[in-house]
């Protein structure tokens, strides 16, 4: 897929509540849900080998579009020192993020984040700063912005929804691709939402 100018969208113009989800069974298994939730909240959730007990990846992101603005609030799951840390789950919760929100928001629209690790506080400094630039390399790759660092030190992502692409280099897993058609995503509104990530009722 072209980074810029060949990416599918699924029309969820005007967004909708509820989930999508889309399940790429060659082993080993992978699932993709997106939750959004009262205009206000956009979840990316991915599950490895069939197991549904807790997401491997989570991106969250508050939606505020009174002041035209995206916070990606936490990617947890994937980072140093995680069983699935380089396996491509990262980015294919951002590549799916960005194209739902390139279909649905204005290009204007700011993004802002922290970007940090708790886990690096207990962390010799020349790990610390070696696993910071590595986070920062991570999300310039989809064309974000980081900030110089503030008084405190600290970073922090920035730029437009305009200035994102997504990133399809390599593979999810060793199997899967990182870039996919959103289309393809089925749809499950609130009401039917009554039931497990994947449509199976308890």
């Amino acid at each position: 897929m072209n980074e810029r100018n060949d990416e599918k969208v699924v029309d969820i113009t005007p967004l909708k509540d509820g989930s999508y989800s889309i399940t790429f069974p060659d082993t080993p298994q992978l699932d993709v849900k997106v939750v959004l939730v009262r205009r206000s909240m956009l979840e990316v959730l991915a599950y490895a080998y069939g197991d549904f007990t807790l997401p491997v990846v989570k991106l969250f992101l508050k939606l505020d579009f009174y002041r035209n603005s995206v916070e990606v609030v936490d990617c947890y799951g994937s980072g140093s020192g995680n069983r699935f840390h380089r396996m491509g789950l990262g980015a294919l919760a951002i590549n799916v993020a960005i194209q739902f929100l390139k279909g649905t928001c204005d290009p204007a629209v700011e993004f802002h984040g922290h970007i940090f690790d708790a886990g690096d506080a207990d962390l010799p400094d020349t790990e610390r700063v070696k696993r910071q630039e590595d986070r920062k390399a991570f999300w310039r790759k989809f064309g974000f912005g980081i900030t110089e660092p503030d008084l405190k030190g600290e970073e922090h992502l920035c730029g437009t929804l305009g200035d994102l692409h997504v990133s399809d280099e390599g593979k999810v897993l060793g199997v899967h691709p990182r870039c996919f058609d959103i289309a393809a995503m089925s749809y499950t509104s609130p009401q039917e939402e009554n039931c497990d990530s994947f449509g199976r009722h308890p």
